[in-house]
């Protein structure tokens, strides 16, 4: 089935600001593309945002840490104290991740 061709325009008209702000969050390339989606699909999350790449960044150091942390655990490389006090730290690192998910 061959999609329907796109022949109607919509203009609208934004300020420079606005213009800033729509480059900003687009999602995609194309503004155009980006708009259509949101418009036209319900589900999307119009506030979703792209990730912030040092947001990535940090996420991934800290997943990388807890990973040493709990092959030196597995390892026995840490007494039963050291133990209890890393997986204290660790249920307080994945509670406030927890908490900044549900924002």
């Amino acid at each position: 089935m061959a999609a329907e061709k796109r022949e109607k325009i919509i203009k609208i008209r934004v300020s420079a600001t606005e213009f800033q702000q729509l480059e900003a969050n687009k999602t995609c390339k194309s503004l155009a593309t980006y708009m259509r989606e949101i418009a036209l699909n319900p589900n999307v999350d119009m506030f979703a945002k792209k990730a912030d790449d040092d947001l990535i960044l940090q996420l991934s150091k800290i997943g990388n840490n807890v990973n040493q942390i709990a092959r030196r655990i597995h390892q026995g490389d840490w007494g039963p104290s050291d133990k209890n006090d890393i997986l204290s730290c660790l249920k307080d690192v994945t509670k406030e991740m927890a908490e900044f998910h549900d924002r």
